[in-house]
């Protein structure tokens, strides 16, 4: 679960939260296996920050990224800090979901939302 950091949960506001890793998922190498994080679960748009490191862009409604790359590295044992800039608004109980698999097959396109139009002539090369 996430806090707000604005109580009115309406963008831009940020979101603070733990992810608390056992121990026992520390590979032979030392370091965490690599995760995505999902922010599908009611998030609009926004930026994805673990322990300090910028994660990226997420914007579900459009995709077709659902989820973000988290290195292992970038993980320890312990709690994790999760910070989310949500730039337009967030749902009543804001929450993530790591998995060990990326999403890149977002939601389908309504037809004509994002039409790209071709050139009015073919470029020669």
């Amino acid at each position: 679960m996430l806090r707000s950091v604005n109580p009115k949960d309406a963008g831009p506001v940020f979101h603070r939260g733990t992810l608390n890793i056992d121990a026992s998922l520390v590979g032979s190498s030392g370091h965490l296996p690599d995760t995505f994080l999902s922010t599908a679960a009611g998030f609009s748009k926004g930026v994805a920050y673990i322990n300090g490191f910028n994660l990226g862009w997420y914007w579900p409604a459009i995709g077709p990224q659902m989820t973000l790359y988290i290195p292992g590295p970038l993980l320890h044992e312990g709690p994790n800090e999760i910070i989310l800039l949500e730039t337009e608004s967030a749902p009543e109980a804001p929450s993530v979901t790591f998995t060990d698999k990326p999403d890149f097959f977002g939601p389908r396109k309504q037809a004509g939302a994002l039409a790209l139009h071709p050139a009015a002539t073919p470029a020669r090369v």
